[in-house]
């Protein structure tokens, strides 16, 4: 073999040996550390998402607290004391007479998680109570003003709540009311309040009601106190003059208005569209109604008469 083939094959022979190596290296070293980069990666990713999850789980917590926060108290005999003192409270400074105040069913509502595990599985998730419900009852005498006052008192109260059944029965033609409020609460088992809750009621917050309970409602007229059919001039001073809007709410088609006639004691509900006489509910945003009449648009406020409007300028 000359010298040349010598080379060749020299060559050739470190060529394939090179080649070997780097599939060797390929499979035993660059393979091995691209998984490694790739577990790493993944690692990492995990840890930013534990790290978000944490973070929202203080988040939740502090919700979780602030709702625990607006219950009054832990347990049945607790919150039953409660619910109790406060009723008490609130229609003593209002001056109810006859005043009663109790409690009524407390049920138990369980967690969602009962149906999403099985029986077999998360016994305790399954069968962990969620919260409890109990309701309560206010009910006594008082002039119109003050059975308002107080269904107004317990709806600004703090604490959770919702209003079942409110009842106005009318006595002595209209001077005096039976008033019974129906309501219910919640709490959490063995969730503690982390301070006690304070009541700071602003009664200023009642004046836009003030105007509602200066006319008696229902007062009967005695006889020949009413006159013929009214005119249409007349009509429209009844819708302007008469009406009074007493509430701004969200409905089921949308934003609606509550009116009230002192006169007839007539009640009307206004979605946005409808009419009362000539006028047209445009809308209605806080406590505060838009109307118009033909061109004219102008704005009411609960507790104002349709007369004591302000217009909105083009």
């Amino acid at each position: 073999m000359n010298g040349w083939r010598r080379i060749v094959l020299f060559v050739g022979v470190l060529a394939l040996l090179g080649g070997l190596g780097y599939f060797a290296a390929q499979n035993l070293y660059f393979q091995d550390k691209a998984l490694l980069v790739k577990k790493i990666d993944s690692y990492r990713n995990y840890l930013k998402g534990a790290k978000a999850e944490s973070r929202r789980r203080r988040e939740l917590d502090a919700d979780f607290q602030e709702i625990v926060n607006r219950t009054l108290g832990a347990d049945l005999e607790t919150v039953d004391h409660q619910l109790r003192t406060r009723l008490n409270r609130i229609g003593e400074e209002l001056g109810i007479s006859g005043l009663s105040v109790g409690t009524g069913q407390a049920r138990k509502l369980q967690s969602p998680a009962r149906s999403e595990f099985g029986r077999r599985t998360n016994r305790a998730l399954r069968d962990e109570i969620d919260f409890v419900e109990l309701e309560g009852w206010i009910s006594g005498e008082a002039t119109f003003e003050a059975a308002l006052r107080l269904v107004h008192r317990i709806d600004a109260e703090p604490w959770l709540k919702h209003l079942d059944q409110v009842r106005l029965q009318p006595k002595d033609n209209g001077d005096r009311f039976g008033v019974m409020v129906r309501l219910t609460t919640l709490f959490l088992p063995k969730q503690v309040p982390s301070e006690p809750m304070l009541a700071a009621y602003d009664a200023s917050a009642f004046d836009p009601y003030l105007a509602l309970t200066r006319s008696n409602l229902f007062r009967v007229p005695p006889q020949g106190e009413t006159s013929g059919p009214p005119t249409p001039a007349a009509v429209v001073a009844t819708a302007q003059d008469q009406w009074t809007l007493t509430g701004v709410a969200s409905g089921p088609d949308g934003r609606e208005v509550w009116l009230l006639n002192l006169q007839t004691g007539e009640s009307r509900r206004l979605a946005v569209g409808e009419t009362l006489r000539d006028l047209v509910l445009v809308g209605a945003v806080g406590e505060t109604a838009e109307f118009r009449r033909d061109q004219q648009r102008f704005t009411v406020s609960v507790g104002q008469r349709l007369s004591q409007r302000s217009p909105i300028q083009p």
